[in-house]
């Protein structure tokens, strides 16, 4: 029996065994996650484009379930079950979250993850059921706050709760126009005549048709004089994380070198007061209200990152150190600004809290952090600066700088390489220190008018000092090619100084041809466009000199203000006539050339429509040397000229001769010199200089008859024999006489005219 009750005992304890089991099994598997829906509105969208309206983005949501501490440090978050969701305005959505066994804490946290715009900012966020606010003090260790983006679970046997959470569409500052400031400068254009006086440049008296421009800018009175006074705060992260790359430099040199430029704009005005705190761990305030330029790059010069413990990313202190300074006299209306420049996320939050570590307190600084934003007061302008290409940890940034409480203006901007974070600062300066930036000068050169070098820039000062700048140190030469002049002036713009570009510019041949065919100036000149001394362009009639020239700068942002100058007028002037020789050669076949002995005309080819004719030139004769000299063709204007060449050739033509019927072309390319306004011209013989005449005499015949006599005797047919030769004794021809003594040779043929000798 005792057996049978301990086998049954035995098996009722294995049934209870699993019967247990079973029940927890069944808890899990029958247990309920959280549901919650989320409901999510940009507060701003009637403010945007119809494109943010239907636009996806990304967001993240955490429950947390447990927090622990180590050693003396603040409680963090060590159990949660995160989410990443996408969402659009007008949107809702459920996320469901795991229900884990043991439940410490009943949590809900948001905030951006990396695929958040860096444009995104959460406002506020609403609860609608079963949610409530959470305070956070460390279990009394650390000074309480209430996180708006930690709420709490109110029942947790109720497995669904909802929220509704606000954000903001912030535009990049570029999209935003920058409203120009209250400065009108003074600019003109002006021409003066070269061709009756010496320049300034050098160019000589006989530059006809040469004119000089004249474009000048100026920006007017030193509008600093009405600038405000400023405290001007620079807070800048040292963590560790500065130490990065930025392109082929560290992001912690990239912002010495960008803070060491605004210094070095902002100092120039002596009612900017300037101060500078750095934060890691903790936050440091290495200078207050300094204007002295040199040691304010002094600090920044000695600027290095802390390391090791030291480098974490406290923005909660930060902002305690900044609003000191800011709040340092009450009574001050000197103008607040805050420039806060960082590459990462909070991770540390002393003295609020013991928190120290990124991989466990990012949650609970960045919630100390939002709270210094929240209670940051005083300030007028706040500008936020995050370096790197992370959008989530930009949009941390751009949360926390909306929250800024400020009187005139706030913004945030992500800058992933050098160029960007000066562009950044360049831009907030803008609002608040005004100077002129990339002043250009740009000429755009008419149809004619040709650009004829001798570029000048020169800059007067408001005691009339004159000097000359230099390129590349002054200036920059954007363009200086045969139709636009471009000039941009390097380094600050002073106030109540004039600064000039100057150049040449000649009449175009097209001017010229236009003006000779009509007779006609279709312009009239812009009122004041005159150089001193000059008479020839305001209201006057003649051609522009420009298509268009402007005059563009900006105030630091990309939002250029372009300003046109006045057009002047050019007219045009008679060159001094060129003479260009035309020369031929006779050549004569089969006789000595006699000068005087052909005659030739030259005629200009004239294209009349499709039909070309021609017009006598000149004529002129063969000398005895065989040249034939037309002179010097007189031009008064540049342009190609074409002439032909005939040998004159006489009705009744001289017995013997055989006459060149040729026609050869000649061209005459009238140029005007570059370096002075005359005319060259530039002879062409197409197909050559030469005329070849023949002469052939017609054939005459010669006998020679002789008589032989004989004294004392009588004389018989052949008894004598006769020889004649040439002048060379070369034999000709053997006869004998006749029976009355006659000696008759055969007829010689003479072919041209001579002098020939013979010998009997």
């Amino acid at each position: 029996m005792r057996k049978f009750m301990r086998n049954t005992m035995s098996f009722l304890s294995v049934l209870m065994i699993i019967m247990f089991v079973f029940t927890l099994k069944s808890h899990a598997i029958f247990r309920k996650k959280l549901e919650l829906k989320v409901n999510t509105v940009i507060d701003n969208i009637d403010e945007l484009p119809n494109s943010v309206r239907n636009k996806t983005f990304y967001y993240g949501a955490k429950r947390i379930t447990n927090m622990t501490r180590t050693n003396n440090l603040a409680l963090y978050p060590n159990q949660a079950d995160a989410q990443s969701f996408t969402w659009k305005h007008g949107d809702s959505r459920k996320l469901s979250f795991n229900d884990p066994s043991r439940l410490s804490y009943n949590l809900l946290w948001f905030g951006s993850n990396s695929n958040t715009e860096s444009n995104i900012s959460l406002e506020k966020v609403v609860c609608n059921s079963n949610l409530k606010t959470y305070t956070y003090n460390d279990g009394g260790r650390a000074k309480a706050i209430t996180p708006y983006n930690w709420l709490q679970i109110i029942n947790d046997n109720v497995k669904n709760a909802e929220v509704t959470l606000h954000f903001k569409y912030n535009p990049d500052i570029d999209e935003i126009p920058m409203e120009e400031p209250d400065i009108h400068p003074r600019y003109s254009k002006k021409v003066d005549y070269l061709g009756n006086k010496e320049s300034e440049a050098g160019s000589a008296t006989d530059k006809v048709n040469y004119y000089r421009l004249y474009l000048d800018f100026n920006p007017g009175e030193d509008w600093r004089k009405k600038d405000n006074e400023r405290d001007i705060i620079f807070v800048l992260d040292v963590s560790t994380s500065m130490e990065e790359k930025l392109g082929r430099s560290t992001r912690f040199k990239v912002l010495k070198d960008t803070l060491s430029m605004a210094i070095n704009r902002l100092a120039t005005n002596e009612k900017n007061k300037i101060s500078i705190v750095t934060f890691g761990t903790r936050a440091n305030t290495l200078i207050t209200g300094e204007n002295d330029k040199g040691k304010l790059l002094k600090i920044v010069n000695n600027l290095t990152l802390p390391g090791g413990d030291a480098g974490g990313t406290n923005f909660y202190e930060a902002m305690e150190h900044a609003e000191r300074i800011i709040n340092s006299d009450p009574t001050s209306e000197r103008e607040k600004v805050v420039f806060f420049i960082s590459d990462g996320e909070p991770t540390a939050a002393q003295p609020g809290a013991n928190a120290i570590g990124y991989d466990y307190y990012s949650e609970v600084a960045t919630a100390y952090a939002y709270e210094a934003g929240k209670n940051f007061k005083g300030t007028d302008s706040f500008f936020s600066i995050f370096i790197g290409d992370n959008t989530g940890s930009a949009s941390t940034l751009q949360t926390f700088s909306q929250m800024v409480d400020v009187t005139h203006e706030k913004y945030t901007v992500q800058a992933a390489d050098q160029a960007q974070l000066e562009n950044a600062i360049n831009r907030f300066m803008a609002g608040i220190d005004i100077t002129f930036n990339d002043v250009t000068i740009t000429d755009k050169l008419s149809k004619y008018a040709d650009y004829a070098k001798e570029l000048k820039v020169h800059r007067t000062r408001d005691n009339g000092d004159r000097e000359e700048l230099k390129p590349g140190t002054d200036y920059k030469i954007l363009s200086d090619d045969s139709d636009t002049v471009s000039v941009k002036f390097l380094g600050d713009i002073r106030p109540e100084t004039n600064y000039e570009i100057s150049f040449d510019i000649k009449a175009s041949d097209e001017a010229i041809i236009e003006y000779e065919e009509t007779g006609i100036y279709p312009h009239i000149g812009d009122p004041d466009t005159d150089y001193a001394g000059n008479t020839t362009s305001s209201g006057r009639k003649g051609f522009y000199s420009n298509d268009v020239a402007e005059l563009s700068y900006n105030f630091g942002s990309k939002d250029t203000i372009t300003k046109k100058y006045p057009k002047p007028v050019i007219q045009i002037y008679d060159f001094n006539p060129v003479g260009a020789k035309i020369e031929f050669e006779k050549n004569l076949a089969g006789k000595d050339l006699i000068g005087d002995e052909f005659e030739f005309i030259l005629s200009e080819v004239i294209e009349d429509g499709e039909v070309e004719k021609t017009i006598p030139v000149a004529t002129a004769k063969n000398d005895g040397e065989g040249t034939i000299d037309f002179g010097f063709i007189k031009f008064s204007k540049p342009g190609r000229h074409v002439f032909e060449v005939k040998e004159v050739i006489p009705e009744n033509k001289e017995p013997g001769y055989t006459y060149d019927d040729r026609t050869l072309r000649v061209i005459v390319d009238v140029l005007r010199l570059e370096d002075k306004d005359i005319l060259k011209p530039d002879v062409r013989y197409i197909e050559g200089t030469r005329f070849l005449n023949r002469y052939a005499a017609e054939p005459v015949s010669v006998n020679f008859e002789l008589q032989k006599e004989m004294i004392g005797k009588g004389i018989s047919a052949g008894d004598f024999q006769f020889r004649l030769f040439d002048g060379n004794m070369k034999e000709i021809e053997t006869v004998y006489n006749q029976a009355d003594g006659k000696i008759i040779f055969s007829d010689i043929e003479f072919l041209k005219p001579s002098k020939y000798e013979f010998i009997v």
